[in-house]
């Protein structure tokens, strides 16, 4: 609840930092709140508070929309590969989240800290040495 929307914020603006354009507000919003949908709906899952099936399978409608409304805004038809091979890196990391959902108690959370690892660290410091330039 705390990393996520930070991460999303990130990555918008990381999207936006190539089109010369400014992440916009109410985007950004509408994008968090689905985003808080998809983890309670897996939280309810996870706690039996509404079925496994439902909180996978209902996490993963508002993930796609999180996804479709900054792939419309922010990649599709603006002409940067970056932002297409960024938003594909976010996307594969992100889907992995619900692919492992149903996986036993101790794989999944050894999963997830890989994943954790790499969505919030790795990503960010892959974006910081492109962002300032260490390889051009």
């Amino acid at each position: 609840f705390i990393t996520t929307p930070i991460m999303l914020l990130a990555f918008i603006m990381a999207l936006c930092q190539p089109l010369g354009i400014k992440p916009q507000f109410g985007v950004y919003i509408v994008v968090v709140m689905l985003n808080y949908l998809m983890l309670l709906l897996g939280y309810g899952g996870e706690t039996g508070n509404i079925s496994r099936n439902l909180g996978l399978y209902g996490g993963f409608v508002p993930f796609l929309a999180v996804f479709g409304i900054i792939f419309t805004q922010y990649v599709w038809g603006r002409g940067s590969t970056f932002n297409y091979v960024l938003f594909g890196i976010y996307f594969a990391i992100w889907s992995m989240y619900g692919l492992i959902y149903n996986m036993e108690e101790k794989k999944k959370n050894i999963i997830y800290n890989g994943l954790d690892l790499t969505a919030k660290c790795l990503v960010g410091l892959g974006l910081w040495v492109y962002f300032i330039g260490v390889f051009q």
